[in-house]
């Protein structure tokens, strides 16, 4: 009658390629992807707490105008310690005011981190970030801006934030 015929059932040489060949291009696309992932996660953290440095830096300096309202005293200071327009640019923190930098590069505008996380210019480990404050005086207003710089795979980054402060006492 009829006469079984067996087949080989499998696969050849060539599609176990294919499939390897196939496997390995989804495999680098993810790794691809992994890695700029990765990329891109440390520039937004630095990103961020740069923003986070600027935007203190804007604050430090409306504390500084709200005390010198408190204490009765012009709202743009009178004395070094209180002094917004005492230089054009200056580096400041939550204990003091450096006027001394002109330029974000400047050893003074270097932001170090102490022992309990807090970002100043005068004692803990250096850090990557340097934060400048200018203010521009003007009849009624000043404008304050905060850059924040940074160094992060060979290349220099800024951000910065400005705002407008008048005398609204």
């Amino acid at each position: 009658m009829f006469k079984k015929t067996h087949n080989q059932s499998g696969f050849s040489i060539v599609e176990i390629m294919v499939v390897f060949v196939v496997i390995n291009i989804g495999l680098m696309g993810i790794m691809s992807l992994v890695t700029q992932n990765i990329q891109v996660s440390s520039l937004n953290r630095y990103e961020l707490i740069a923003s986070h440095l600027a935007q203190e830096g804007i604050e430090l300096v409306k504390n500084i105008r709200d005390e010198n309202w408190i204490n009765g005293i012009i709202w743009t200071g009178d004395s070094v310690s209180n002094n917004i327009l005492q230089s054009p640019a200056y580096a400041i923190d939550k204990d003091n005011i450096y006027p001394s930098p002109d330029t974000i590069d400047h050893v003074d505008a270097g932001l170090k981190i102490d022992v309990n996380g807090f970002y100043n210019h005068s004692s803990g480990s250096q850090t990557a970030f340097s934060r400048l404050i200018t203010v521009i005086d003007y009849d009624d207003h000043i404008e304050v801006e905060s850059m924040v710089q940074w160094q992060e795979r060979g290349q220099t980054r800024n951000y910065v934030t400005s705002v407008i402060l008048y005398d609204w006492r």
